[in-house]
């Protein structure tokens, strides 16, 4: 059974019991949980916990994707630093976010201004950028 909610105008799928237990348990201090509902059947919870704000997006059976958190560009791993700066000389990272997934990776989504266009790229521990 689907639950929906009206807001002010707006229909709002609430997520599944499933994603909700799942989220409890692996966040049982978060507090300030906003929902969306991704396009491809997923479920995001943006939230603050031990005083940081992260989201984590889980599945429609309630299984766990990856959690998400910013960061500041002088904490990032010295590998990652290296290699943006290497790569792109002169760009300045707006926007980091560390992010942890299903999988057991820990990766790095720096975001920066090209030719005032923005870009976007993904880095691994040891400092390779993905894509």
């Amino acid at each position: 059974m689907k639950w929906y909610i009206l807001i002010h105008g707006l229909l709002l799928m609430l997520p599944p019991k499933g994603v909700i237990t799942t989220f409890n348990q692996m966040f049982p201090k978060a507090n300030e949980i906003k929902w969306t509902s991704g396009t491809k059947q997923t479920f995001t919870a943006s939230f603050v916990s031990n005083n940081e704000k992260q989201s984590a997006t889980f599945d429609v059976k309630g299984n766990w994707i990856d959690t998400r958190k910013k960061v500041a560009y002088d904490l990032l791993p010295p590998r990652i630093k290296n290699t943006f700066v290497r790569l792109h000389p002169g760009k300045t990272v707006t926007n980091a976010l560390m992010i942890f997934n299903k999988d057991h990776n820990t990766l790095f989504n720096l975001e920066w201004k090209d030719a005032n266009k923005p870009v976007m790229k993904v880095y691994n521990l040891d400092g390779v950028e993905l894509k």
